[in-house]
């Protein structure tokens, strides 16, 4: 029996995607479809776990190959943050990686929708900030309420906005960096001997970030994600 024929690729994928990555993981000699995408995906791994733009080999090479076929940046960014949820519950020493959410990735493709979506987000739970957070919040769903197009592009849209608003709402927030990191660092205390100095502060600085995101439910790639699935 002929061996079956393998779907063809995305108009903008690489014939060998790994051979244009630069070593260590750097993106930068990816066509330029793949590229943006691979741009947003890792912007919004770094509004989640902070530090700067950087991939591991691994995680370039999973990313770049998620890509190619065909796997959408919002899919891979609900992802992350799914996995994100859990790894704050069971406080997961490890730097959040795109290797991490493997699993999840294949059950969106799939998909499966995660029943685990936070109640108050399936009830449309109001936002308990005040001031230019409340402001900033306010806005991005208005934003939301404002996108128009298929299915997919507005989920694509969407997923922007909601990392455009984290990464902004931290910056706005600098006031409380101190306080969430210091909280974040008492919540990790007890894992704190089995960590170098290097994994300690990313962890702190992780969990610090979705201390501040916990209070805008309704703003989640994931809470996003599954609103604009549904019917």
């Amino acid at each position: 029996m002929a061996p079956a024929t393998p779907p063809d690729p995305p108009a903008n994928a690489v014939a060998d995607p790994w051979d244009a990555l630069e070593t260590g993981g750097a993106l930068e000699d990816l066509p330029p479809g793949l590229r943006q995408a691979a741009d947003r995906v890792v912007e919004h791994l770094c509004v989640l776990r902070g530090g700067g733009p950087f991939l591991s080999s691994v995680d370039a090479r999973l990313l770049v190959g998620w890509l190619n076929e065909g796997v959408g940046p919002g899919l891979i960014c609900t992802a992350l943050e799914r996995v994100a949820e859990r790894r704050r519950r069971r406080r997961v020493k490890a730097p959040l990686a795109l290797r991490s959410c493997r699993s999840e990735v294949t059950r969106l493709r799939a998909g499966v929708s995660d029943p685990r979506v936070p109640p108050a987000v399936r009830e449309g739970a109001s936002l308990p900030v005040k001031g230019d957070l409340a402001d900033l919040a306010r806005a991005t769903l208005e934003a939301l309420d404002r996108l128009s197009g298929g299915r997919e592009a507005r989920a694509e849209a969407a997923i922007d906005l909601v990392r455009r608003f984290h990464a902004a709402a931290w910056d706005a927030a600098s006031s409380e960096h101190g306080a969430l990191r210091a909280t974040a660092a008492a919540e990790l205390a007890t894992f704190r001997q089995d960590m170098d100095p290097v994994e300690w502060e990313a962890s702190v600085e992780e969990v610090a970030r979705d201390l501040l995101r916990q209070r805008f439910p309704l703003l989640s790639a994931s809470a996003v994600w599954d609103r604009l699935q549904g019917p």
